[in-house]
């Protein structure tokens, strides 16, 4: 197939030399697969599979097979290597540039670990990329006065990006741009008073810890109680507790 809608219409076009770089170039996809294919063994090791090689036998082949084509890779031409080297880096700058104003992880907002942040490669990171439904589609939050609990959440959430909704005129819901779950507030159904359950607690991921702080600060600037303030929990966990003017708790969170 690549020979077919590649390799020849390059050759027609610009002649051997285009041919002998097209060749190179899928010598050097079928290294970097090769490693790649290692790499993730080792970043996500509980990532699931539908196929394995037994016992870890993937260890043997992986780097013989990246080592050989390399060395077919490096009996290129000078310049053709240098032509190779050009494309791979206007490639790089397509693919980074787009991917920093279209990234795929950032979809779901409220799935965001801290370890994504600083460009590691976590099992929950590649699971993401299956883009399966979030687990929770929403959660609401007892209140006894709609416009207040409204004027705090939209205060507080706005450095998220969180968009409202209201479905009808007893609950607001919020939501960040490219997520699913979404968090409510909402006066009760049973026209009972409001209460916050002992033991209730909604957990917002806020993405890093810088952002766990600015919007913990943030809801304690608007008249919510602190309830623990933001530091490691643990040794991936990243939180800050408070509870809104309706008594509710909340925290914002990461995980690292």
């Amino acid at each position: 197939m690549k020979g077919l809608f590649t390799t020849q219409p390059i050759e027609r076009l610009i002649g051997d030399a285009g041919t002998d770089a097209s060749m190179r170039s899928t010598l050097f996809a079928f290294v970097t697969v090769c490693l790649g294919v290692m790499i993730l063994r080792l970043k996500a090791p509980d990532v699931p599979r539908t196929f394995e090689v037994p016992i870890g036998a993937h260890w043997i082949p992986g780097p013989r097979r990246a080592g050989a084509v390399l060395a077919l890779l490096l009996t290129a031409t000078p310049a053709t290597l240098v032509r190779l080297a050009a494309w791979m880096a206007l490639g790089l700058v397509i693919y980074f540039g787009y991917s920093r104003r279209h990234p795929r992880l950032r979809r779901s907002g409220d799935e965001r670990p801290c370890s994504e942040q600083r460009g590691g490669l976590t099992s929950h990171s590649v699971i993401s990329l299956e883009r399966r439904p979030a687990m929770i589609g929403y959660m609401t939050l007892g209140t006894n006065d709609l416009e207040r609990a409204v004027a705090f959440y939209d205060a507080v959430l706005e450095p998220l990006g969180a968009r409202s909704m209201r479905p009808n005129e007893r609950i607001c819901l919020w939501r960040t741009k490219g997520g699913s779950s979404m968090l409510g507030v909402a006066i009760p159904f049973d026209s009972n008073p409001a209460t916050a359950g002992n033991g209730t607690m909604a957990a917002i991921n806020a993405g890093d810890p810088e952002t766990v702080d600015k919007l913990h600060r943030r809801a304690l600037e608007q008249g919510g109680l602190d309830e623990g303030a933001p530091g490691p929990r643990g040794e991936t966990f990243y939180g800050g507790y408070f509870r809104d003017l309706d008594g509710n708790k909340l925290v914002f969170f990461c995980t690292r």
